[in-house]
């Protein structure tokens, strides 16, 4: 299944303090988002099973903000958090711009779809 993703070019979303609070995470250092995507690129030692040949692609975002108390800010710092003392704080910031890049590229390749006339 992760191939086809990855094939396909599908970004997972992912939302951290979410997966914490409801999921079977119990600590932001356990969440799998290094896996889909290793901090160091082309690196899988993170690839739990050895079943990907390429990264994934992942948003991060926060999932019900007004009930969590969280926002997308606080999610980027909960994995840099989590990371940061295994990769160092260069390598992390230099991963978590990629991912925001991305993820904005994305936004606006989609509503220049949607928007055409106002895209120019």
């Amino acid at each position: 299944m992760e191939n086809l993703i990855a094939a396909r070019d599908i970004f997972i979303e992912v939302q951290p303090t979410s997966n914490v609070l409801i999921g079977p995470i119990e600590h932001f250092s356990e969440h799998p988002i290094v896996r889909f995507r290793p901090v160091i690129p082309d690196k899988f030692t993170e690839n739990k099973f050895g079943i990907r040949t390429r990264p994934l692609r992942v948003l991060i975002n926060s999932d019900n903000p007004g009930i969590q108390d969280t926002h997308v800010v606080m999610e980027l710092h909960q994995i840099y958090q989590a990371f940061e003392k295994i990769y160092g704080p260069e390598q992390m910031q230099e991963y978590l711009d990629k991912i925001v890049k991305e993820g904005n590229e994305l936004f606006l390749r989609g509503w220049k779809e949607e928007h055409p006339a106002e895209a120019g």
